[in-house]
């Protein structure tokens, strides 16, 4: 029998525990919401496991020592932690992926989805998007469910770390780019170790099937240096090719999102306060040379595209909605602390704004 090192026990024992602890305390978290027991409580079991698979090592090495590196009782623990391990990650991937099939996931309150997308935290736009579609969301949870019942049996447990990988990659980078909770960016990461170590337990057989030298190639290149140039010709091309595209305007003077302060069309005063759907109420420079104007009511809209020159100080903006609009917006920006200032024509009727940058 090969020998296991005391910190590959530890690794093991440790990423047991802390899987299975945390699956064991999210599910008491849960149960504690649904009957309303106390919340330490459902704490109890997890601290006791990892604690556990802390001291275990220990105890494990202390009597390997005894009997022997060679000694047979290096097996049954080590099967049990991995068992713990793979049951672990299964009972806990198995969870959320009922919980998408019975809607108890992107579960999004119709208040919030009536709120301006600006207002929406990270993970408040990610359970939005994901909770549009009842039946990705049935896709997903079938996936995490497929996979886990893969995992608890010993001959497929590869198969089902193949299936729950690429999920669990997924969440993480979720978790962490949408500013997620930081306990649950935690318990995701924890997951994903797990399978990465059922993974990487399998490296010689998976080293043997990827790493292996292939057939010979029906077509081959001659030369190294042309194959190689050849091959990553799929990073240059793409490259050189978007060199060529139009880029938009990076950071413009008059970039970002106005309120319209004062406005004059054909020189009559437009207050904003005005109900009449014919008030400008914002303004809005976008990212991608956009162009933004909204009315009062937020229903009435025109959407263009704008050019900027920065020596004459001229905005020129195309609208092509609504269909029709050829009553292009040509004016000079003039800029002052707080906001900006348009002075010019819509179309053939002189147009004065003065825009107030909301943050």
């Amino acid at each position: 029998m090969r020998v296991f090192p005391f910190h590959q026990k530890l690794l093991l024992s440790l990423t047991a525990g802390l899987v299975m602890g945390m699956t064991l305390f999210r599910i008491g978290v849960r149960m504690g919401r649904e009957y309303g027991f106390p919340l330490p409580l459902a704490a109890i079991p997890a601290v006791i496991l990892i604690l556990s698979s802390l001291v275990y090592p220990f105890l494990w090495q202390r009597k390997e020592g005894r009997l022997g590196p060679h000694a047979a009782v290096g097996v049954a623990p080590r099967a049990f932690w991995q068992g713990l391990l793979r049951y672990g990650i299964a009972l806990d991937l198995a969870m959320f992926g009922f919980q998408k099939l019975f809607r108890l996931q992107f579960v999004v309150p119709m208040a919030m989805l009536d709120q301006p997308e600006s207002r929406l935290t990270g993970e408040e736009l990610t359970w939005t998007y994901f909770g549009h579609s009842y039946a990705f969301a049935c896709a997903i949870g079938l996936l995490q469910i497929l996979g886990s019942v893969l995992l608890v049996y010993r001959r497929t447990k590869l198969i089902g770390v193949f299936t729950l990988l690429p999920v669990m990659v997924n969440i993480c980078l979720l978790d962490i780019f949408y500013g997620f909770e930081a306990g649950e960016v935690v318990h995701a990461v924890v997951l994903l170790l797990g399978l990465l170590y059922l993974l990487f337990e399998e490296y010689p057989r998976l080293a043997a099937f990827f790493l292996a030298r292939p057939a010979p190639p029906v077509l081959s290149i001659r030369g190294r240096g042309l194959r190689n140039i050849v091959r990553l010709s799929v990073l240059f091309l793409p490259l050189a090719l978007i060199s060529s595209f139009h880029f938009p305007t990076k950071d413009p003077v008059l970039g970002g999102r106005y309120v319209v302060s004062r406005c004059w069309i054909n020189d009559v005063d437009i207050s904003p306060g005005n109900c009449s759907d014919s008030v400008i109420e914002r303004v809005y420079f976008d990212r991608g040379d956009h162009c933004t104007v909204l009315y009062h009511g937020g229903e009435k809209m025109r959407l263009g595209n704008f050019v900027y020159e920065s020596k004459s100080s001229l905005v020129r903006v195309s609208w092509y909605y609504p269909a029709g609009a050829n009553d292009t917006l040509t004016a000079r920006v003039g800029v002052f602390p707080g906001g900006i200032g348009l002075d010019g024509r819509m179309g053939n009727r002189p147009i004065r704004m003065e825009l107030a940058r909301k943050p």
